[in-house]
Protein backbone atom coordinates (compact mmCIF):
# COMPACT_ATOMS: atom_id res chain seq x y z
CA UNK A 1 0.00 0.00 0.00
CA UNK A 2 1.56 3.47 -0.95
CA UNK A 3 0.29 5.62 2.09
CA UNK A 4 0.47 9.04 -0.26
CA UNK A 5 -2.20 7.41 -2.43
CA UNK A 6 -3.95 5.25 0.66
CA UNK A 7 -7.69 6.10 -1.49
CA UNK A 8 -6.39 3.95 -4.62
CA UNK A 9 -5.85 0.38 -2.64
CA UNK A 10 -7.96 -2.25 -3.62
CA UNK A 11 -8.25 -6.10 -3.01
CA UNK A 12 -10.46 -6.45 -6.20
CA UNK A 13 -8.17 -9.04 -8.15
CA UNK A 14 -7.78 -10.48 -4.95
CA UNK A 15 -11.22 -10.75 -3.07
CA UNK A 16 -14.63 -10.58 -4.72
CA UNK A 17 -16.85 -11.34 -1.66
CA UNK A 18 -17.81 -8.36 0.63
CA UNK A 19 -17.69 -10.42 3.64
CA UNK A 20 -14.60 -11.89 3.03
CA UNK A 21 -12.90 -8.14 2.50
CA UNK A 22 -14.97 -7.20 5.67
CA UNK A 23 -13.48 -10.02 7.41
CA UNK A 24 -9.67 -9.57 6.62
CA UNK A 25 -9.63 -5.66 6.76
CA UNK A 26 -10.40 -5.88 10.72
CA UNK A 27 -8.44 -8.64 12.03
CA UNK A 28 -5.26 -7.30 12.26
CA UNK A 29 -7.21 -4.35 14.22
CA UNK A 30 -9.19 -6.43 16.41
CA UNK A 31 -5.83 -8.37 17.14
CA UNK A 32 -3.92 -5.35 18.71
CA UNK A 33 -6.93 -4.65 20.74
CA UNK A 34 -7.11 -7.94 21.65
CA UNK A 35 -3.19 -8.46 22.54
CA UNK A 36 -2.80 -4.83 24.02
CA UNK A 37 -6.26 -5.95 26.53
CA UNK A 38 -4.05 -9.43 26.87
CA UNK A 39 -1.01 -7.55 27.62
CA UNK A 40 -2.67 -4.95 29.76
CA UNK A 41 -4.42 -7.89 32.46
CA UNK A 42 -1.24 -9.74 32.47
CA UNK A 43 1.13 -6.80 33.71
CA UNK A 44 -1.49 -5.64 36.19
CA UNK A 45 -3.48 -8.44 37.46
CA UNK A 46 -2.28 -10.63 39.05
CA UNK A 47 -4.55 -13.60 38.92
CA UNK A 48 -4.70 -12.88 35.44
CA UNK A 49 -0.69 -13.09 35.21
CA UNK A 50 -0.55 -16.50 37.49
CA UNK A 51 -3.35 -18.28 35.08
CA UNK A 52 -1.35 -17.18 31.49
CA UNK A 53 1.67 -18.70 33.52
CA UNK A 54 0.17 -22.14 34.25
CA UNK A 55 -1.31 -22.73 30.81
CA UNK A 56 0.03 -26.12 29.57
CA UNK A 57 3.21 -26.03 28.08
CA UNK A 58 2.88 -29.10 26.03
CA UNK A 59 0.29 -27.30 23.87
CA UNK A 60 1.39 -25.41 21.11
CA UNK A 61 -1.39 -22.80 20.89
CA UNK A 62 -1.04 -22.09 24.57
CA UNK A 63 2.56 -22.00 24.53
CA UNK A 64 3.31 -19.98 22.12
CA UNK A 65 0.21 -17.18 23.09
CA UNK A 66 1.48 -16.53 26.04
CA UNK A 67 4.83 -15.84 24.86
CA UNK A 68 2.90 -13.19 22.91
CA UNK A 69 1.52 -11.73 25.78
CA UNK A 70 4.73 -11.73 27.20
CA UNK A 71 6.51 -10.10 24.03
CA UNK A 72 3.62 -7.83 24.10
CA UNK A 73 4.28 -6.70 27.95
CA UNK A 74 8.06 -6.45 27.16
CA UNK A 75 7.73 -4.77 23.71
CA UNK A 76 4.11 -2.73 23.39
CA UNK A 77 5.38 -1.05 20.34
CA UNK A 78 4.77 -3.93 18.33
CA UNK A 79 1.26 -4.85 16.42
CA UNK A 80 0.12 -6.84 13.57
CA UNK A 81 0.32 -4.46 10.37
CA UNK A 82 -2.57 -3.02 9.82
CA UNK A 83 -3.61 -2.88 5.48
CA UNK A 84 -6.27 -1.29 6.10
CA UNK A 85 -6.48 1.94 7.98
CA UNK A 86 -10.63 0.82 9.44
CA UNK A 87 -10.09 2.90 12.51
CA UNK A 88 -9.33 5.82 10.40
CA UNK A 89 -12.07 5.20 8.21
CA UNK A 90 -14.47 5.08 10.60
CA UNK A 91 -13.22 8.52 11.71
CA UNK A 92 -14.13 9.91 8.72
CA UNK A 93 -16.41 12.85 8.93
CA UNK A 94 -18.07 15.78 7.10
CA UNK A 95 -18.58 14.98 3.25
CA UNK A 96 -17.44 11.88 1.20
CA UNK A 97 -16.58 11.65 -2.40
CA UNK A 98 -17.27 7.86 -3.80
CA UNK A 99 -15.44 7.18 -7.34
CA UNK A 100 -14.82 3.72 -8.60
CA UNK A 101 -17.21 1.61 -6.10
CA UNK A 102 -19.65 -0.33 -7.09
CA UNK A 103 -22.26 -1.58 -4.71
CA UNK A 104 -22.27 -5.02 -6.34
CA UNK A 105 -19.36 -5.51 -4.79
CA UNK A 106 -18.07 -3.32 -2.67
CA UNK A 107 -20.96 -3.56 -0.11
CA UNK A 108 -18.25 -3.90 2.64
CA UNK A 109 -17.40 -0.07 2.37
CA UNK A 110 -21.32 0.94 1.84
CA UNK A 111 -21.93 -0.70 5.30
CA UNK A 112 -19.36 1.67 6.75
CA UNK A 113 -20.18 4.19 5.32
CA UNK A 114 -23.87 4.11 5.86
CA UNK A 115 -22.81 2.72 9.65
CA UNK A 116 -20.79 6.41 10.13
CA UNK A 117 -23.25 9.27 11.48
CA UNK A 118 -20.38 11.73 10.95
CA UNK A 119 -20.79 11.16 7.52
CA UNK A 120 -23.33 14.15 6.39
CA UNK A 121 -22.96 14.04 2.35
CA UNK A 122 -21.92 11.82 -0.02
CA UNK A 123 -21.01 12.64 -3.70
CA UNK A 124 -21.76 8.85 -5.69
CA UNK A 125 -20.14 8.97 -9.18
CA UNK A 126 -22.18 5.80 -11.05
CA UNK A 127 -21.45 4.29 -14.49
CA UNK A 128 -24.82 2.76 -14.78
CA UNK A 129 -27.98 3.81 -13.48
CA UNK A 130 -28.75 0.38 -11.18
CA UNK A 131 -25.38 1.40 -9.59
CA UNK A 132 -27.39 4.33 -8.56
CA UNK A 133 -30.47 2.61 -7.68
CA UNK A 134 -28.04 0.14 -5.52
CA UNK A 135 -26.18 2.96 -3.91
CA UNK A 136 -28.95 4.76 -2.96
CA UNK A 137 -30.61 1.71 -0.95
CA UNK A 138 -27.19 0.99 0.52
CA UNK A 139 -26.97 4.56 2.00
CA UNK A 140 -30.60 5.31 2.19
CA UNK A 141 -31.29 7.99 5.29
CA UNK A 142 -27.93 9.70 4.08
CA UNK A 143 -27.43 12.75 1.86
CA UNK A 144 -26.63 11.73 -1.21
CA UNK A 145 -26.26 13.40 -4.67
CA UNK A 146 -25.41 11.28 -7.48
CA UNK A 147 -23.30 11.75 -10.73
CA UNK A 148 -22.48 10.32 -13.71
CA UNK A 149 -18.77 9.79 -13.84
CA UNK A 150 -18.50 10.00 -17.24
CA UNK A 151 -19.24 13.82 -16.71
CA UNK A 152 -16.13 13.91 -14.36
CA UNK A 153 -14.18 11.89 -17.16
CA UNK A 154 -14.74 14.47 -19.19
CA UNK A 155 -13.60 17.05 -16.91
CA UNK A 156 -10.48 15.72 -15.90
CA UNK A 157 -10.08 14.50 -19.90
CA UNK A 158 -8.99 11.37 -19.19
CA UNK A 159 -10.66 9.29 -22.13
Amino acid sequence: MDWEYPHLYSTCLLSYVSELKSYSMTQASLANNAMEKFAEAYRVNPSVRAEIDAWDESTPLLRRFREAVRLKCDSPELRHSEQYPMERFRKLSGSLTIVGLSPMNDNHVFEEVAANAEIDAIEYYFHQEDEAAKAAKRLEGKNVTFLDVRDLWDELEVR
